[in-house]
């Protein structure tokens, strides 16, 4: 059972000493609705006004939207407090990226947040969710379908944001309004039930607490909490077996071993390639239906790539499931000479040096594809980096100069399609269509060093270290509004 409106102001005052409040102060998110009306003057009446600062935006969603911002300024006047009001186009933004109103509101509304705390230093921003807005949050992620992550819905407490009263329900913060003569803003879209989360509000939990259980509201908080402990150990043992199942992590490309990632529980599979799908890819959504997807692809082993939608594919080779956003835009760069060239989106470089002649005995042992010695004796020209072009054609080192299309190179070499647009063809800037190297798959015969070679130069290409942690350590998004 949450607070009465007797003890709102201990119960806010216990939660903020809990905080490692530091200098920079506090964002407070007002609206200008009853719950954030209350939440701003329970933190006056405990804080004294400390280092409070409002922050209003207005969505522009509705046409008198501006006098809410007028009347939230007054009260931050009246106060004494400094605020910052906020404009934003969210149907525009919802347009532009296909999303809901309401899940463009928070993304607007939640980037002004940001950039207002950070602008004045403040270390937490506090929002006024509540018991109810918990409970309908749990019902709607319900009724759409979503992962456990999803149903632990808000938390009370993460990554600089506090609610200090999502363990408090919408009457005992009415009852406090009413006993201290606050004043409020009615939004009237709050009865448009044409909204999924309105009809929820004044449909479905009113017939639940007449039909099933008047103290639905907590039932559903108690829940939500418990699935969020659980959530937060699931994602432990998730962080856990990603180190163990992530073999290689490059820009936009992560390669997991099959038979490790297979040898865990369903659940934590599933957790696994979701918090990989959410770091490569770059809008969120709804993950459920691509996990599933990629699942299949693990358990049927090696087949060709798929498209998952979103900028996002993926393959199986058996031992590896590798995932990547799209394919990039085609390149072709100049090789400093000598120096060292960075490869286009990819954490690598190639880099090119003179070398005498005897050298090249000390180097033959040990020379793999990632290396290579040309003889540069006839050539007066550049030499480029590229991506790869449909047609390519390969003189490969030992063929006795017969040519091999490019694609059954790969092919041979066991290179998965999702790779091959990660290779680098090193060719001459005047004869674009002579390959000379393709690190990682075959030299040429082109400059082909022998007896008689007297200017040489070694070319190396070299990937950067892997990074073997995650990308983002922090919890998943549900995939369907906020934590």
């Amino acid at each position: 059972m949450g607070p009465t409106a007797i003890d709102l102001n201990t119960h806010v005052a216990e939660q903020l000493s809990a905080l490692p409040l530091q200098e920079g102060g506090l964002v407070v998110a007002v609206s200008g609705g009853l719950d954030s009306c209350v939440l701003l003057d329970i933190l006056i009446r405990v804080t004294g006004g400390w280092q409070l600062h409002v922050a209003h935006l207005n969505h522009q969603l509705r046409s008198d939207s501006g006098q809410d911002a007028v009347f939230v300024r007054q009260l931050a006047i009246d106060a004494r407090l400094p605020c910052t009001i906020g404009l934003a186009n969210v149907a525009d933004h919802a347009a532009r990226h296909g999303e809901s109103v309401e899940m463009a509101a928070r993304t607007c509304r939640r980037v002004f947040l940001r950039r207002t705390a950070n602008r004045i230093g403040a270390s937490w921003i506090l929002l006024a969710h509540h018991a109810d807005d918990q409970a309908e949050t749990v019902l709607l992620r319900l009724l759409r379908g979503t992962s456990p992550t999803g149903l632990a819905a808000m938390a009370p407490v993460r990554e600089g944001l506090l609610r200090p009263l999502l363990g408090v329900t919408r009457a005992d913060l009415r009852q406090y309004a009413l006993d201290h003569q606050l004043r409020w803003r009615e939004d009237p879209t709050n009865q448009d039930i044409r909204i999924p989360r309105n009809r929820i509000r004044h449909q479905l939990m009113p017939r639940l607490q007449q039909s099933h259980n008047p103290q639905i509201v907590s039932a559903i908080g108690r829940t939500a909490g418990l699935l969020a402990d659980e959530d937060a150990y699931l994602q432990q043992v998730t962080e856990q077996a990603m180190k163990r199942v992530v073999s290689e992590r490059r820009a936009g490309r992560i390669k997991l071993e099959c038979s490790r990632l297979a040898g865990y529980h369903i659940a934590v599979q599933r957790r696994v390639l979701r918090q990989i799908l959410q770091e490569l890819a770059s809008t969120q959504g709804h993950w459920g239906e691509r996990v599933g997807l990629v699942l299949d692809l693990l358990y049927e082993g090696a087949g060709p790539l798929r498209e998952l939608g979103g900028g996002l594919r993926v393959q199986c080779t058996g031992e590896l499931l590798i995932m990547r956003v799209s394919r990039a835009e085609p390149f072709a760069v100049p090789l400093s000479v000598p120096g060292r060239t960075p490869v286009p989106r990819q954490s690598a470089d190639v880099e090119c040096r003179w070398c005498e002649a005897n050298e090249f005995d000390r180097l033959r042992p040990t020379l793999d594809l990632t290396e290579a010695v040309l003889d540069m004796g006839q050539f007066s020209g550049e030499l480029i980096m590229r991506s790869p072009r449909s047609g390519d054609r390969l003189r490969p080192l030992g063929m006795d100069g017969r040519s091999k299309k490019l694609s059954d190179c790969f092919i041979d070499a066991g290179w998965p399609r999702i790779l091959r647009e990660d290779a680098v063809v090193v060719t001459e800037r005047q004869q674009s269509d002579r390959i000379v190297w393709v690190p990682g798959l075959a030299r040429s015969e082109h400059y082909r060093v022998d007896v008689g070679s007297e200017k040489l130069m070694h070319l190396q290409f070299t990937e950067q270290p892997m990074d073997s942690g995650p990308m983002d350590s922090g919890p998943m998004d549900s995939g369907d509004g906020e934590r």
